[in-house]
């Protein structure tokens, strides 16, 4: 049998690349950063755009610029927005073999092609419509016409590599530095002597072009950061940001071993060959060890996506040791490689789940499914679907007919109505479908599961989840259900203490603290607990009284989160609740409860190890 050629073989690998890519086309649901990149593109002029939409954000302009490009021409379907960047993470996959073939053989080029076809950590970000997928084109292109350059002495290669380094610069910051990094490594372990000047006068080109954004960029650098919603790295990121790499996988991460340990008895030991190994450990550690340290010092901003950058590098360094095999075997492995990735991204990372379908879209379908064919003994059943997400993002989805929320009960203003309890005691549904997201107030899910306690099922998106849950006379999905006696509070500043150990929970994960208490003024009287692990963390949280007030005989104060939240849960500890009374107010608590609820067991799945998405 007539062994493919070079080009057939690739052609092959893009095929695996745009397969995984387009799977799910043009069906495909928006992120939350998609819909807010997109919200800042409703402008009419190209000022507006940079004043409202680019100087905003945090990012460079040239994404942003893009989209209101491309949406004013052909739209906002989630298919036509992700198309160009879909197809920017295929042309990577080319690049990416380019750049291997230029450096070592087309055997390299085949291998670290086929890890970025279908490993997950490639795939994510080219069916995001953000600054990745562009961001890494820019970055292989730049390299590519840079190795080129330094093959050819053209001056055309040269131009080029300091318009797409250019361009780097315009659509990421990490971007920016990857491809700083390469050009000095590249220049110093590639270049001839003669060819350094004429790169130097390249890299200064490329600022040339980039320097109309320096105003921008240097209002980006004054606002301090990304905020703080994202904390310093842990020491052991690196550990997570490689595993992530190979998709978790034992198969993969054990193919890559065995590459690297079975080719060091074929070497010929080339001093070149490992220069360039060498170069492309620095072009991975280099800008990870300056993104840590930065995270640290000054602001964080290492996290996964930001670290996309470094993935292609990481890929070279590994597949250059496929330099020592024949072609036959290098085919033979990265088949291999696109056959095991495929299966590994739908089964074990349940990318479908986990990166195609979103809370903003797929919960609509998602109540659909449940009363037709999921639980038949639901149908005919009233079942509420219950949202908490970013208003603006929703009316745009709804004014461009992407999705109908005409039947959804937003949470936000009934909450802010203080109407939230009421409505779900008074509730006639039989079950409620409800979706939060990390920012929502943890007592929504908490108060939630304590009217309808029975958990009947879930969906873990990226950022956020969704609970099925069932008002069942008698039912309870209760794992641990804690009282203290009732007590009077008139002139007492604390109520009693009752403390939990919340050790071996067994995937009841969601906290429900809650009071009922009735008569007198409660003035700022707060249900407090107070979380202490074994190792020292602490974290308190607290709710007023006066909050929960209803015209009933008795009323109820809630507390609740995900206990997988408290820092040093993983070591275990205990949880203290109790009345605080600092006005010496004077009212009846009947009970101090402590309750446990089964939750969705996946959260932020699409980055973890193991991701769960019931």
């Amino acid at each position: 049998m007539k062994r493919p050629s070079s080009h057939l073989f690739l052609l092959i690998i893009l095929a695996f690349a745009a397969g995984v890519r387009f799977y799910g086309f043009p069906w495909m649901d928006f992120h939350h950063d998609e819909i807010s990149a997109l919200l800042r593109t409703r402008f009419d002029s190209f000022s507006e755009l940079i004043a409202q939409g680019v100087r905003v954000d945090g990012h460079p302009g040239f994404v942003q610029w893009f989209l209101w490009v491309w949406t004013g021409a052909f739209g906002y379907h989630p298919g036509v927005v992700k198309l160009p960047f879909i197809l920017g993470g295929i042309a990577s996959v080319g690049l990416l073999y380019g750049v291997g073939k230029a450096l070592f053989s087309a055997r390299v080029g085949w291998l670290a092609a086929s890890f970025m076809a279908v490993l997950q950590y490639g795939v994510i970000f080219s069916q995001w419509a953000r600054p990745y997928a562009f961001g890494m084109l820019f970055v292989l292109s730049a390299t590519w016409f840079l190795l080129n350059y330094i093959r050819t002495n053209k001056l055309r290669d040269l131009l080029f590599f300091a318009a797409t380094a250019a361009l780097c610069g315009y659509t990421h910051y990490m971007a920016l530095l990857q491809i700083v990094v390469v050009s000095v490594m590249i220049t110093v372990f590639q270049a001839e002597k003669h060819q350094r000047k004429w790169l130097v006068i390249g890299g200064l080109l490329a600022a040339l072009i980039w320097l109309p954004h320096l105003n921008i960029t240097l209002y980006h650098l004054s606002l301090g950061g990304v905020g703080d919603w994202l904390q310093p790295p842990s020491a052991d990121f690196w550990k997570r940001l490689i595993a992530m790499s190979f998709n978790h996988s034992w198969i993969i991460g054990g193919l890559v071993l065995f590459v690297i340990f079975s080719s060091i008895g074929k070497f010929r030991w080339s001093r070149e060959d490992w220069m360039k190994r060498t170069m492309l450990a620095g072009m991975w550690l280099i800008p990870f060890l300056l993104v840590f340290v930065y995270s640290h010092r000054v602001s964080a901003l290492m996290h996964h996506a930001s670290m996309f950058f470094l993935f292609p590098f990481l890929l070279l360094l590994v597949a250059s040791f496929g330099q020592a095999f024949h072609g036959e075997s290098v085919r033979f492995i990265a088949v291999f490689v696109l056959l095991i990735g495929t299966y590994e991204l739908f089964s074990a990372r349940q990318h479908v789940a986990t990166n195609l379908r979103t809370e903003y879209q797929d919960p609509l379908r998602y109540v659909a499914e449940v009363e037709k064919e999921l639980h038949p003994d639901l149908q005919g059943k009233k079942i509420r679907l219950l949202m908490d997400l970013r208003l603006d993002a929703v009316e745009f989805l709804q004014e461009q007919g992407i999705a109908d929320y005409s039947k959804v009960d937003w949470i936000e203003p009934i909450w802010n109505e203080g109407l939230w309890s009421h409505y779900l005691d008074t509730s006639s549904a039989d079950g409620i479908l409800i979706v939060t997201t990390p920012a929502s107030k943890p007592e929504y899910l908490a108060a939630a599961q304590w009217y309808f306690p029975a958990f009947i099922t879930g969906r873990a998106y990226h950022t956020a989840s969704a609970h099925l849950l069932w008002r069942g006379e008698g039912s309870s999905a209760m794992h641990l259900g804690v009282n203290s006696a009732s007590e009077s509070l008139g002139g007492e500043d604390y109520g009693h203490s009752l403390t939990v150990d919340l050790s071996d929970r067994d995937g009841y994960h969601y906290l429900c603290v809650n009071a009922a208490f009735s008569a007198g003024l409660v003035g700022n009287a707060q249900l407090v607990y107070e979380w202490t692990s074994n190792d020292g963390r602490k974290e308190r949280r607290s709710a007023y009284l006066k909050n929960f007030r209803q015209a009933a005989p008795s009323q109820y104060v809630l507390l609740g989160g995900d206990i997988r939240d408290l820092p040093g849960y993983e070591v275990g500890g205990t949880l203290n609740t109790y009345i605080w009374n600092p006005q010496r107010d004077s009212f009846a608590v009947e009970y101090l409860q402590v309750n446990t609820y089964r939750g969705v067991e996946g959260r932020y799945g699409l980055f973890s190890d193991n991701p769960k998405v019931n």
